[in-house]
């Protein structure tokens, strides 16, 4: 959906000459998220497309993206043709090709009224015939437009006048801006007349219906000017939903009886203006949840905001503070979407392209909130989004092409939610046991973009350790324990943290040397050595021992521990005196243990 058509509008009039939107720059990710570029579709997630004949030095926009069972992409919006803007449809493969049996080889242009055409909105109807609305500008007047594609893109000439409706509605200024598709296959057409909200509503031949406020039309004012139903939605009891904008800078919604007349349980009259700030606040699109709640996207005081009302009219309470979400970080949402878990998708404004979801509650969802930039060179321009049913998002809009002119493009993000928690696991850590005071530890998260927190001796709280490294120092004597998890770029965080438990122990154990069990004397040159060692941090675990005869400058080779060691003595008859260190696992070395026997062979 366009949103609010007329300013966009005036936005491209001023742009055409120079295109809109640069190259892409995009970064490749090692761990799938929401917001990331989907490879399935054309290999990197993005397409863009230029209308025959390639390369025309003309401008081609996307306005809106719209899915089609089969998983194929409808993209339509406007190409110049001979000094003015024809419709434009482009269909897609899942895989992000064009659809060579669509039109010629995946488009088609169609000047429908031999005037300039701007598009607002498409929808799809069960039959895979295509709707594009729009309006018409020749000279000082512009006029509801509609028209029908065939599923192989060639207009339907069931439909109007060769496959196009135009209507004037009650002024020379008629702009249509959003489309709804009743289940009958009605056409529910809203935008501006007059300075009024307008709405009409077409049978499925493209005549209007007269049982809709007697003749297929109608307007609703507001009392101000400058009003227009920038977004319409549909209620499961048929009752029709419109929002715009009053020229107070106030939401303007209205809700419609299946007849067209105004709903009297809506607000009491059928029509709400909702002043929610003192500033300018401007609503853009609108959707019905399947509890017939209204949700309204736009901006609140140069914020974006989702608002949404419970079917009488009032502030939903349950949804951020007080019925309003407003998020500070953009400037408006001009389209929104509701996932059937209840999030909503909204499209940021037109000039940045990317979104950002919102739970059901209205708080912010972090693993969907996508920006992406297009090289920078002009504009970055989104006009249309749309959800496919396995919960991936398509953007459509504008890119520049390597002369400077706008072509048709696409991306697609993966866009699931993201409930899995990541897994922390320590990757350097200090020795079990050690002498050091000090400790330096370095973590790892198994998705990236992941932030950590780490926590001392099971301190009461967690604290930010950035990229997962955290050092100690001046620990004292005794156990500690490291702790570290790690929260993933949608707020998931590792419920079981990274654990590490290490002694700093810097006591000397003590030990013991026996030769043949206290014996005075021996005849052999081989005797056996009892060993034993203690320490007052018994924590340290296992010991080592180095053992050497009384004339050798040098200690043998660390060994384990035994109780029982069996040593040669030197040749000489004499009184021999073997000497044993006791090592612990921390690394401190015990004072020598010395003992002595006569050898007499």
């Amino acid at each position: 959906m366009l949103g609010m058509g007329f300013r966009k509008a005036q936005r491209i009039t001023i742009g055409l000459g120079t295109g809109i939107v640069a190259a892409v720059l995009w970064s490749g990710m090692a761990f799938a998220y929401p917001m990331d570029l989907d490879p399935s579709f054309d290999g990197d997630g993005r397409v863009s497309t230029d209308f025959a004949p390639v390369n025309d030095l003309k401008d081609e926009f996307a306005r809106d993206v719209a899915v089609q069972p089969d998983r194929k992409v409808v993209v339509a919006g406007e190409a110049q043709g001979n000094n003015q803007m024809d419709v434009g449809l482009a269909r897609y493969n899942p895989d992000g090709s064009l659809d060579g049996s669509f039109g010629t080889g995946g488009r088609t242009t169609a000047d429908l009224t031999g005037v300039s055409e701007q598009v607002s909105a498409l929808i799809l109807q069960p039959d895979g015939k295509i709707i594009v609305v729009g309006y018409a500008s020749g000279g000082n007047s512009q006029d509801f437009l509609l028209s029908r594609f065939g599923a192989d893109g060639s207009l339907d000439a069931s439909f109007g006048t060769d496959g196009t409706v135009r209507t004037d509605l009650f002024s020379n200024n008629d702009y249509a801006y959003d489309v709804a598709l009743q289940t009958d296959g009605k056409i529910v057409v809203s935008g501006q007349s007059s300075g009024d909200f307008a709405l009409s509503r077409y049978n499925n031949d493209g005549s209007l219906d007269v049982s809709f406020d007697g003749d297929g039309t109608l307007v609703t004012d507001f009392g101000d000017y400058s009003e227009g139903a920038a977004g319409v939605a549909l209620q499961t009891d048929g009752k029709i939903v419109a929002v715009g904008t009053t020229g107070y800078n106030a939401f303007a919604l209205a809700r419609y009886n299946p007849d067209g007349s105004s709903d009297g349980s809506f607000d009491g009259d059928g029509k709400l203006i909702s002043k929610i700030s003192s500033s300018t606040d401007e609503a853009y699109d609108v959707a019905v949840d399947a509890s017939d709640r209204i949700v309204v996207a736009g901006s609140v005081n140069y914020n974006a905001a989702l608002v949404r009302y419970d079917p009488d009219g009032t502030f939903d309470d349950t949804f951020g503070q007080t019925g309003k979400a407003i998020n500070t970080d953009e400037d408006r949402y001009e389209e929104l979407a509701i996932q059937p878990d209840g999030k909503i998708v909204a499209r940021r404004y037109s000039y940045r392209w990317g979104v950002v979801r919102h739970e059901s509650d209205g708080s912010r969802d972090a693993s969907l909130d996508i920006d992406y930039g297009w090289g920078g060179r002009v504009y970055p321009d989104a006009y249309g989004m749309a959800l496919q049913p396995d919960g991936k998002i398509l953007l459509a809009g504008g890119v520049e092409d390597a002369n400077g002119f706008s072509d048709f493009a696409v991306s697609r993000h993966l866009g699931g939610s993201d409930d899995a928690a990541p897994q922390t696991t320590i990757t350097r850590k200090t020795a079990a046991a050690t002498t050091d005071t000090y400790a330096d530890f370095r973590s790892a998260s198994s998705e990236t973009r992941s932030t950590f927190e780490c926590r001392l001796d099971s301190a009461a709280t967690f604290t930010r350790c950035y990229g997962g490294r955290e050092y100690y120092s001046r620990l004292a004597e005794g156990t500690h324990t490291f702790e570290v998890r790690a929260t993933d770029a949608a707020g998931n965080t590792d419920p079981t943290p990274a654990k590490w438990t290490w002694k700093v122990d810097r006591t000397k154990p003590t030990g013991r040397v026996v030769i043949n069990g206290g014996k005075a004397s021996t005849a052999s040159q081989r005797v056996f050595l009892k060993l034993t060692a203690s320490d007052p941090s018994p924590a340290s675990g296992a010991y080592q021992v180095r053992v050497k005869n009384e004339n050798s400058y040098y200690y043998g080779a660390w060994q384990s521990l035994t109780p029982s060691k069996a040593w040669t003595l030197s040749p000489r008859a004499g009184t021999k005196t073997v000497s044993v260190q006791f090592r612990d696992r921390a690394g401190n070395v015990s004072t020598t243990a010395l003992d002595r026997i006569a050898y007499r062979p």
